[in-house]
């Protein structure tokens, strides 16, 4: 194999990579709408997807272009993370039992959120 397509392979993989985590946030953090009560269900998808009972999570409840907009230049804090300019609704469920697997709210407040952002996308919710 020459190095023009090593090279090649190397930036889809990384780039492959990079979707997978992206994809993973939005699944493990985002919503357009939860309410305080389906904490239950919402963490079923969550622990599918880390094949796990997850002891807390917490879900910012906006539209995914709302969420993008915080990898903005001007909310930028240090490294690779940002910080909201406006506080967000966030809902953290908690897990009340171990087997079975089940949740409850831990609390919901209007926070300022912090991620950390790759090429204008946000890959970790802190």
């Amino acid at each position: 194999m020459g190095v023009a397509v090593k090279k090649t392979f190397a930036v889809l993989l990384i780039a492959a990579i990079a979707c997978m985590v992206t994809a993973d946030f939005w699944q493990m953090h985002q919503r357009n709408r939860m309410e305080r009560t389906d904490c239950a269900n919402v963490m079923n998808g969550v622990n599918h997807l880390n094949a796990r009972c997850k002891a807390v999570n917490s879900f910012i409840i906006a539209p995914a272009r709302t969420i993008v907009e915080i990898c903005d230049k001007k909310n930028h804090a240090r490294g690779n993370l940002y910080i909201s300019v406006n506080p967000f609704r966030v809902i953290t469920c908690r897990r009340t039992s171990r087997v079975p697997c089940e949740y409850g709210l831990d609390h919901s407040a209007n926070v300022y959120v912090h991620v950390h952002c790759n090429n204008g996308q946000p890959w970790h919710y802190e």
